[in-house]
């Protein structure tokens, strides 16, 4: 958890109270997929945040478990 406390202070820095998109990929974790959503939603303002499953590309590199992560400012 203390890491995904990290990403949410991460997000709330770089988002500089703009409105935020973003996905969470995950490999077999949907619940610490979910978690995440949940905290970066409390704390910082999405137009949209999705949760998918990883690519094969990012499951060879990272194993099952892994979750990544990224977002950028919404574009009007």
């Amino acid at each position: 958890a203390q890491i995904m406390d990290k990403l949410v202070e991460i997000t709330k820095e770089r988002a500089g109270g703009k409105k935020l998109v973003g996905i969470i990929g995950h490999a077999r974790v949907p619940d610490r997929a979910e978690k995440l959503k949940e905290m970066l939603l409390s704390e910082v303002q999405f137009d949209g945040l999705l949760v998918s499953e990883a690519s094969a590309c990012a499951v060879v590199h990272g194993g099952i478990g892994i979750i990544d992560y990224s977002f950028c400012p919404k574009l009007d």
